[in-house]
């Protein structure tokens, strides 16, 4: 009896995680490529930092200068994700999440650029 319990409960389990990621696929669509890959760019050296007036340097992205330090850089990036994050305008209309969006991936790809240069740990 005991083991019946046990076999009918693990089913269950394996019916619920299967149903789980089923949905989840069924929302989001089947993963077109390898969930991990190689970065081509990983082994590739990082380019020179442009100039820091350029419109689209991650220190003018960011809004610090140059020669601000990591901390100076880091705490402008956090102000700037908590004051762009989509999540903050989830019940406003599609444009506002959509402009949200775009400028936290702008905030970030800048900070990940930094980061590889190895401005910011």
């Amino acid at each position: 009896m005991l083991m019946q319990l046990v076999r009918l409960v693990f089913w269950a389990l394996v019916i619920y995680l299967i149903w789980k990621r089923v949905r989840v696929v069924v929302r989001q669509g089947a993963p077109s490529e390898p969930r991990f890959r190689a970065d081509p760019r990983a082994s590739a050296p990082p380019p020179p930092p442009p100039a820091s007036d350029a419109p689209d340097s991650p220190y003018a992205v960011l809004g610090v200068s140059r020669s601000s330090t990591a901390s100076e850089i880091r705490s402008a990036y956090q102000t700037l994700v908590r004051k762009y994050h989509p999540d903050l305008v989830a019940t406003m209309p599609v444009e506002f999440r959509e402009v949200a969006e775009k400028k936290t991936k702008e905030i970030n790809a800048a900070y990940s650029q930094l980061k590889r240069w190895g401005v910011v740990s």
